[in-house]
């Protein structure tokens, strides 16, 4: 547990109840908040919640983050907001723009005016991506907004609010995640489809991932800050080779917005950044 507890007796919204907003509510808990709301338009993946996690500080909220009355319900007394909800595969992405953008961009808008007119609020933190450094992809594009608009957001709040955003790599074993894919293909001693022989991505493990969430709320002060966690770049075909120790691998090619690596951090945010070790921190405003 860190030394300044920022999160005792307060009350925190995470959007997204998936992978990552579920694990960070599990990790909340033991900070001692007064509640952790999980806000999600999956009703299964609150029914899940609710198995998973018995714990009477945990409130879940069915809803969309496209549905801005909804979100100010949802925001109604709180303290820190964590936004980690997205469509987020790539490919279904680019096939569906325009569904892409209501809820990425559309929804971090609605999210954004509700804080701003919060009178509780002291610190949001955006959760984003290493797709967004040089983006090829509609959900590139649309979580480089995200980063924008919590940027903007310290900017113009009268309240001098805290911002940020935390761009992660990818995580591990999450859902939807390739590893499910090789799994299922070992399962049934199958060549493991793997996109590209110089196909490249950082990794980091889901409980690492939301141990920097938490950490950057903690660093966090006046103004916009933007974390970057470092990670391991891994090449997907070894990762896939080592973790199912298998040799047999296909390939499939790259498919529409896949880049053969991921950059985290730009040669201009770096020149910026302060190295903390683990992590770098950009302050922009």
């Amino acid at each position: 547990m860190l030394k300044k507890n920022i999160f005792k007796n307060k009350t925190i919204l995470v959007t997204g109840g998936g992978s990552v907003g579920a694990q960070l509510a599990k990790d909340l808990l033991q900070y001692n908040p007064y509640s952790i709301r999980i806000f999600d338009n999956s009703e299964n993946i609150l029914y899940n919640l609710e198995k998973e996690i018995k714990d009477n500080r945990i409130r879940l909220l069915y809803g969309d983050i496209r549905d801005k009355t909804r979100v100010q319900m949802a925001l109604e007394g709180c303290n820190i907001v964590i936004h980690t909800c997205a469509l987020k595969h790539i490919h279904l992405c680019n096939y569906n723009p325009i569904e892409t953008i209501k809820t990425n961009i559309g929804g971090t808008i609605n999210l954004i005016e509700c804080m701003l007119a919060s009178k509780d609020l002291e610190k949001s933190i955006f959760v984003s991506t290493d797709k967004v450094t040089f983006y090829t992809s509609i959900y590139g594009m649309s979580k480089a907004c995200g980063e924008e608009l919590f940027e903007w957001l310290a900017k113009v709040s009268l309240r001098k609010v805290s911002s940020a955003s935390i761009r992660l790599p990818n995580i591990t074993w999450t859902s939807g995640n390739v590893f499910f894919l090789w799994k299922e293909f070992a399962e049934k001693n199958e060549a493991l489809p793997v996109t590209d022989k110089k196909m490249c991505r950082y990794f980091l493990p889901l409980k690492a991932c939301t141990a920097y969430i938490i950490k950057a709320l903690q660093l966090m002060d006046n103004g916009y800050i933007l974390f970057i966690p470092k990670a391991t770049e891994y090449r997907m075909i070894d990762i896939a080779k080592k973790t199912f120790q298998a040799e047999d691998i296909k390939i499939i090619g790259i498919r529409e917005g896949e880049k053969l690596r991921e950059i985290l951090i730009s040669p201009d945010e770096l020149s910026k950044a302060d190295d903390l070790g683990d992590i770098w921190r950009v302050k922009k405003v």
